[in-house]
């Protein structure tokens, strides 16, 4: 793990998002992904409100919308 994402990973945590999930985050953006998709609301709802995200954090159902575009 590189020092950007452990330090991405902190910040992440300060918005409320719990540090396992800021850490699969942290690693989204470093691989920049363009999706993160997840099943655990908390997370969707903290992710969404992080103002400098560098990834779409969403549900299955808004992959599967996004996809069918």
């Amino acid at each position: 793990m590189n020092t950007w994402v452990e330090e991405r990973a902190r910040v992440l945590d300060i918005w409320g998002i719990k540090p396992l999930d800021a850490l699969h985050l942290a690693c989204a953006e470093s691989a920049q992904v363009d999706y993160l998709c997840t099943c655990d609301d908390q997370f969707l709802r903290r992710a969404k409100e992080v103002a400098d995200i560098r990834v779409r954090v969403v549900s299955p159902l808004e992959l599967i919308e996004e996809i069918e575009r």
